[in-house]
């Protein structure tokens, strides 16, 4: 097991800190970074820790967290591979382990368990219970302990299996469709919610005895708080060389989510009305609303249409039934053809195959509020392609898991610092700050660069979720090395380097970071080609213009009230308090730009 930390509620510069290696039994690397200067959020990461131990290929399945500071891992470990296990001891396996494990807010086992057959998703509730989803067959115990619960799975069946905050069973649900899953949530009066996709039709029993012929789609599955499958609603996919996915769901206020990508032509509404939509060329990304109060009705739909391939991979609510979205996007994407044709369109960068990541707000009526995107720019610098993995709520904003690899803008433009990312045969991932107006604020990122590798190495994150005092979780994969510094400061977890697999190995991350003001490096900010400013600022705010071109600067608070002025390219701002501000510069040829600013 490799560890790093970087101490509590701190942040740190990247210039002042000192480095203390302390190395535990069983390959624990601590990082302990001591500073006394708060200056800007240039490395966020609280802890860093890799849960599997060292020479073989292991897998996370899923991730969730809860607002207790508890986080469930649902994970693949193959045979030869060390995992601590319930007596948090090192084992060596014989065979290949789905396992769930429960971890507190440092990464430090609480419980862990097998699971059966196998596992597509977890969840876990704000009371720390946790959901498993898997499918198996015949006869299967689902009771983690020493005691018996065998439940027949026939010829194959989807279950939902239910364990307390301490790992013990519950119940299990389950369902005869032959469906996998891709996501799992729990409605606020404890129902919970399944979706995934089924290729074949079949007959489906209720738990009151009715019977609902599901024909070949994605499908919302309904249980009660106790396991009972109360409803089977099919998103009909009926044409065999079409294909829907189901990338995640989302339920808050009796209002249900689904996100995902189509080829071909989709019924979204489960009931007597009918709702078809055909993309143009390849895959499209869709979202779809349904009040799930009593059965599930569909509220509103959209086809994010584009000519390559577009994709939703995140979704979220919140009180208000806004939903926040995420995901991929390629060429020209029309993201609201039907209801406002080229209102709302996305460009990748010199419409290029490769991805850019894009992230919106859609009202509860299902109106675009904001659409933004991050990504490369593949003509003037050099290829990359991203895509949002996940994303979460924050106050005031969202907080994004962008994946992929280049030199990327995050803002969606070209007038500000590229971030460069790993590369194109490594990988690796960012962790990204937006305003509740989708602006963008600030990054940390995670790859292998600065590492020297020769051949295939790369970082993969699987989920982005959140914990108390504003601090978020990613989980996910390595080869090789993961670099969660930069190439001058590293802070590193590696594979086994002694093994005979290292260059094949995979091992499991978890990285916590710290949000609120920040979540990495607060970049330059360009306010056009020639005009940059120190971003964040301290004492001062200082401008950089070539030519003596600015003439005059205005500073205004987030609520627009003006709190500094000058003529200088050097403005006193030791009196204003900590947060973000507008800057708005007019040039000597009239004209304005304008940019944001963090006070520290």
């Amino acid at each position: 097991m490799n560890c790093v930390f970087t101490g509590h509620d701190v942040s740190f510069t990247f210039a002042s800190y000192n480095l203390i290696y302390i190395t535990m039994k069983r390959h624990l690397l601590s990082v302990l970074f001591l500073s006394f200067a708060l200056q800007s959020l240039s490395q966020s990461v609280q802890w860093a820790q890799s849960i599997t131990n060292l020479n073989q290929p292991d897998q996370v399945l899923d991730y969730d967290t809860n607002d207790q500071d508890r986080m469930v891992l649902l994970g693949q470990a193959t045979a030869g591979s060390n995992i601590a296990l319930l007596d948090n001891a090192s084992q060596v396996l014989s065979n290949t382990l789905y396992f769930v494990a429960v971890y507190n807010s440092q990464a430090e086992l609480l419980w862990s368990a097998p699971t059966v057959g196998f596992p597509y998703t977890v969840m876990m509730n704000d009371n720390g219970e946790v959901f498993v989803v898997g499918g198996s067959y015949s006869i299967q115990d689902f009771d983690p302990t020493e005691e018996v619960q065998n439940v027949d799975l026939g010829t194959g069946a989807l279950y939902v299996q239910k364990l307390s905050a301490s790992g013990e069973l519950e119940w299990v649900g389950t369902t005869t469709l032959a469906t996998n899953a891709a996501s799992v949530c729990e409605s606020s009066d404890g129902r919970i919610f399944v979706s995934g996709i089924y290729y074949e039709g079949s007959t489906v029993t209720l738990a009151d005895g009715s019977s609902v012929e599901m024909t070949r789609g994605a499908d919302i599955l309904e249980f009660s708080s106790v396991g009972e499958l109360n409803g089977c609603y099919s998103l009909d996919v009926p044409d065999q060389i079409d294909y829907i996915n189901v990338f995640e769901i989302e339920c808050r206020n009796n209002k249900l989510v689904v996100v995902g990508d189509l080829d071909g032509i989709c019924d979204f509404d489960p009931g007597a009305g009918v709702s078809n939509n055909q993309e143009t060329a390849a895959y499209d990304g869709f979202i779809a609303s349904y009040d799930v109060s009593n059965g599930c009705v569909l509220e509103w739909n959209k086809i994010f249409r584009g000519n390559s391939w577009e994709e939703c991979n995140a979704v979220r609510i919140d009180d208000d039934n806004n939903v926040y979205v995420g995901g991929g996007f390629t060429f020209t994407t029309d993201f609201d053809y039907e209801a406002a044709p080229g209102a709302w369109t996305l460009f990748s960068d010199s419409n290029t195959n490769l991805m850019s990541a894009f992230f919106a707000r859609i009202n509860a009526n299902g109106d675009f509020e904001w659409l933004k995107k991050a990504g490369a720019d593949n003509e003037s610098l050099e290829v990359g392609g991203i895509w949002t993995k996940d994303l979460e709520l924050k106050d005031g904003g969202i907080v994004a898991l962008i994946e992929g690899y280049g030199r990327i803008y995050m803002d969606g433009t070209i007038t500000s610092t590229p971030i460069q990312l790993g590369a194109v045969a490594a990988p690796g991932y960012m962790v990204a700050e937006y305003d509740n107006s989708g602006m963008f604020e600030s990054v940390a990122k995670a790859d292998t660069t600065g590492e020297g590798v020769d051949s295939f190495c790369g970082v993969f994150p699987k989920r982005l979720k959140r914990l108390s005092s504003n601090r978020f979780a990613v989980a996910g994969n390595f080869m090789q090395f993961i670099n969660f510094g930069t190439t001058q400061n590293p802070l590193v977890l590696t594979n086994d380097q002694s093994s005979p697999n290292f260059g094949f190995d995979r091992d499991i991350f978890i990285a916590c970071y710290i949000g609120s003001a920040g979540l990495g490096v607060q970049q330059t900010s360009l306010l056009s080609e020639n005009v940059k400013m120190v971003n964040p600022m301290r004492n001062e705010l200082v401008l950089f213009a070539e030519n003596q071109q600015i003439d005059y600067v205005l500073v205004h608070s987030a609520q627009g009230i003006q709190v500094a002025s000058g003529i200088t390219n050097r403005l006193d701002v030791r009196n204003l308090t900590p947060g973000v501000y507008i800057v708005q510069v007019r040039m000597k040829d009239g004209s304005w730009l304008s940019g944001r600013v963090l006070k520290d």
